[in-house]
């Protein structure tokens, strides 16, 4: 066995121990295996080289920033230096030497003592035996890792977007849109703990999966009990990704055969370029509700957020709402300060009295109840609050676009002339 190359950012799993868990640093600094979670912070683990024998390694849990180490009491692996040590004589030594078993798995030797490292299967905890061949390592390149948005449109080679596609009673996906907006495009992805993912269909509601190399939309099976419906993304770069099917332990692919025209099929062993999947998230606005904004810039938000279809986030298209710090009013208010001695209250105007009238078609922008909590700074807005004392119960911007605040005594909006 030779000394193997591992990548920069690490994790480690235990191929023997018949689980799907990750080695992680426990706050009391001890080194273990049993972390579910494989996108988890705690289980990154930086690899950095010795300064003097590029064989050697230490190795860093990125979240706690510690180094492992054999512990000064016992035999056991901890993670608790801040800082590496190539001294080989000293007990904190953080050296260890990667020796390759297999394809992604490794042993690992600490250096100081020449002892490989083992695990207790009793603990979950590491350790290092004298006598021991050492406990095989798997480990997976933390930057190749994929986590998928939760909803997305994938673009294929040939320009179009991936779709539902009906075909002789079957349910198949073929490249053969231009709107990843349209609901035969949209996918949701649910995301396992150990990196695959399912897909389900937007337009059926159903999974896909995998049978004679094409893929159907037709599983309703709630688990991930079955391979046939998971798949492993591998990423290419920042928005461009391949799937391979747990099934066949092959990738995705277009493919045009049997009758089927640029349909999704899992049969190619390399990502050819028919398997080059760029993905796109089908962004959703986050509505926000009663926030309250205040001179330190802090935002609280009471309620949680709703996800509605949009192009634009509330945040990106009106930017002024959410920034106190902003000392000239919002730009359908000229853009100016509004002096307290200039503010009248026949700015304003009533609209008419509506029985109809219902809150549900506003859109709450900030909460305006408490006055020390100013939601727009030097504004009309606050000096109308606090010089004529309106009780308000919101701000909001109405589908056209218009400023108003809801009162107490009112069963109608009073809007901010523009």
């Amino acid at each position: 066995m030779a000394t193997t190359s591992l990548p920069r950012l690490v994790v480690f799993n235990v191929p023997k121990a018949g689980t799907n868990t990750y080695v992680y640093r426990k706050d009391d600094g001890s080194v273990v295996d049993g972390e579910n979670d494989k996108f988890s912070e705690l289980v990154k683990i930086e690899v950095e080289r010795s300064k003097t024998n590029n064989e050697r390694i230490h190795l860093r849990f990125s979240h706690k920033n510690r180094y492992w180490q054999k512990n000064a009491s016992d035999d056991s692996i901890v993670a608790v230096s801040n800082k590496p040590e190539e001294d080989t004589t000293k007990a904190s030594c953080t050296l260890f030497e990667p020796v390759q078993q297999s394809d992604n798995v490794v042993y690992l030797t600490h250096i100081q003592t020449g002892w490989r490292v083992m695990l207790n299967n009793s603990t979950g905890g590491f350790y290092v035996d004298k006598n021991s061949v050492g406990a095989p390592l798997g480990f997976v390149d933390w930057d190749t890792l994929v986590k998928l948005p939760k909803h997305v449109a994938f673009l294929g080679d040939n320009g179009r977007y991936l779709k539902a596609l009906g075909h002789n009673g079957f349910k198949y996906l073929q490249f053969g849109i231009d709107d990843p907006n349209d609901i035969l495009s949209g996918n949701e992805v649910s995301l396992m703990r150990d990196g695959h993912v399912r897909i389900k269909s937007d337009l059926w509601g159903s999974y896909w999966r995998w049978a004679s190399n094409w893929i159907y939309v037709d599983s309703d099976d709630v688990t991930a009990n079955n391979k046939s419906t998971l798949f492993w993304p591998v990423k290419i770069n920042e928005n461009t990704i391949a799937l391979r099917s747990a099934g066949n332990g092959l990738f995705c692919k277009r493919l045009t055969e049997d009758g089927m025209e640029s349909c999704l099929n899992a049969g190619v062993s390399n990502i050819t370029s028919e398997a080059r999947l760029q993905v796109q998230e089908l962004v959703m606005e986050r509505k926000i509700y009663n926030v309250t904004l205040d001179a330190s810039d802090e935002i609280e938000q009471s309620e949680g957020s709703q996800d509605e279809a949009r192009e634009m986030s509330l945040a990106e298209s009106r930017p002024w709402l959410l920034n106190p710090a902003l000392q000239t009013a919002p730009p359908f208010l000229n853009q100016q300060p509004v002096a307290a001695s200039d503010w009248h209250p026949s700015s304003l105007y009533s609209a008419p009295s509506n029985p109809e009238f219902s809150y549900d078609s506003l859109e709450l922008i900030a909460d305006v109840t408490d006055v020390s909590k100013k939601p727009f700074p030097i504004t009309a807005i606050d000096q109308l609050l606090d010089r004529d004392h309106v009780g308000a119960e919101g701000v909001f911007l109405d589908d056209e676009e218009k400023v108003g605040i809801l009162t107490d005594s009112s069963p109608s909006p009073v809007y901010l002339k523009i």
